[in-house]
């Protein structure tokens, strides 16, 4: 079965994103909480939401930028591939 047919047939899930594994990844994510359970002590109710609400914007920043990365990523991929095709044939 090629990669098309895997992604059509739902055997391949996009969010079952490989780096989440790593390590380093892990490392950063469990800094990350307890870096925010330290602000949250440190802050003020009202300071505490403002954060939250930075925080949140930025996160929406992030998903839409990896969202274009992504299709930019596949889209130059497909290039890749058409080229090496366009050079078989020559």
């Amino acid at each position: 079965m090629n990669v098309f047919e895997k992604f059509w047939n739902g055997e391949l899930d996009p969010l079952n994103i490989p780096f989440i594994k790593d390590e380093g990844y892990r490392l950063a994510d469990v800094q990350s909480k307890r870096e925010f359970e330290q602000l949250r002590a440190a802050l003020t109710k009202e300071q505490f939401r403002l954060v939250s609400r930075y925080l949140d914007t930025a996160n929406e920043c992030e998903e839409i930028f990896g969202k274009k990365m992504f299709s930019y990523g596949f889209r130059l991929g497909i290039r890749f591939i058409m080229d090496a095709q366009n050079d078989d044939l020559q």
